[in-house]
């Protein structure tokens, strides 16, 4: 088997790779939408006219769980094998091009695709990617504590509350379009902040 040269070049969201005998090429967002779908593309192009393509395959995380084989009967090209976080739609994915649905947590990882190909040469290369699902909060922030006036030299003290995502969301104090400081408040397991004092300047 010959040796592998990885290009490391990223174009948006593709890479690409290339032995003497084989390139690749794969298209993979690099965010998904928990709950949603999502297209993995991948591409090859043999460089040798007595090349011919043994298999395409599929790994998230170098778990096996998609498989393209030319050669086998028109019932068996096309193989899935159950992996956490991966539910291929089999309807819409065709050769190298997949789609996965449902995507959960679980789905993020590192994606490769792998082509190899027959008699003479037996090459094989691949490319990896990485997928990352978020999970967008239900609403926006909420602040409770405070009231609509203040006497001078009071103490304020507020709550800001955010709704579960993934990545956690990272909150910000501002009075009067200026951020506050550390030197002003104080965190709370990162989803609080509690001003200690505030200056008001009639």
């Amino acid at each position: 088997m010959k040796s592998l040269v990885s290009v490391d070049q990223t174009i948006k969201s593709a890479w690409l790779a290339n032995t003497c005998d084989i390139n690749v090429n794969v298209k993979i967002p690099r965010e998904a939408e928990i709950n949603k779908s999502v297209n993995l593309d991948c591409t090859w192009w043999l460089s040798s006219n007595n090349s011919s393509l043994y298999s395409v395959k599929w790994y998230k995380d170098e778990y096996e769980f998609y498989s393209y084989m030319p050669e086998n009967d028109p019932d068996s090209r096309i193989k899935t094998h159950p992996v956490n976080g991966v539910n291929v739609d089999p309807k819409s994915s065709r050769m190298g091009s997949i789609r996965l649905l449902y995507l959960t947590l679980n789905s993020t990882g590192q994606y490769k695709c792998e082509v190899s190909t027959g008699a003479p040469f037996f090459a094989t290369n691949y490319v990896k990617d990485n997928l990352t699902v978020i999970a967008l909060p239900k609403q926006g922030p909420q602040i409770t504590g405070l009231t609509q006036q203040y006497a001078l030299g009071e103490n304020v003290t507020a709550n800001c509350t955010a709704w579960p995502s993934v990545p956690k969301a990272q909150l910000k104090w501002t009075i009067n379009n200026k951020t506050v400081t550390y030197h002003d408040s104080y965190f709370h397991r990162c989803i609080r902040i509690v001003p200690r004092k505030l200056n008001s300047r009639e």
